[in-house]
């Protein structure tokens, strides 16, 4: 196998599946394990300087991981500025690039995502309310060197989790 372009037959194999997104997230997965190795890793600086040049074009897709499983898939850029994923629920959180790269990685405890823990005596706006301005979040991160922000909300029984191109 050829250690500079290693990743290339890996992404041929995977778009040649049915579900390629399924299939694609599996090849970057591959991607990232081999690249650890120190032979591979000027093809994984290959790898994703290409990715990056092509995710500028269309955007970039992100996985959100809760406890090692992933449990939410997003895209983001071109027209798409911001994406949200509804249903977080307390737990260790990572967010990645489908390159593999980290993009935060950190807990979200019930106080960030729970609205009575959250806002205590404070009533939960609903969609019909009118006036003033959207919901407040719990925590912001600056993702992507403040080129990107991660809004966590509160509700009910889950929280939301939103990721905003600047």
């Amino acid at each position: 196998m050829d250690k500079q372009m290693y990743w290339l037959p890996i992404l041929v194999d995977a778009l040649q599946h049915n579900d390629t997104a399924r299939t694609l997230v599996d090849a970057f997965v591959l991607i990232r394990q081999i690249g650890r190795s120190p032979e591979y890793l000027e093809g994984f600086r290959q790898f994703l300087a290409f990715m990056y040049e092509a995710g500028s074009a269309r955007g970039a897709g992100i996985t959100v991981i809760r406890d090692g499983v992933a449990v939410g898939r997003i895209m983001v850029g071109g027209r798409r500025r911001s994406a949200s994923l509804p249903g977080v629920t307390p737990g260790h959180y990572s967010i990645e690039l489908w390159t593999g790269q980290v993009l935060w990685d950190g807990m979200l405890s019930r106080a960030d995502l729970l609205w009575d823990v959250a806002r205590p005596g404070k009533n939960l706006r609903l969609a019909a309310d009118t006036g003033g301005g959207g919901p407040e979040p719990t925590r912001e991160e600056q993702l992507i060197g403040n080129r990107a922000v991660l809004r966590i909300f509160p509700g009910v029984e889950t929280g939301q989790m939103r990721i905003e191109l600047r």
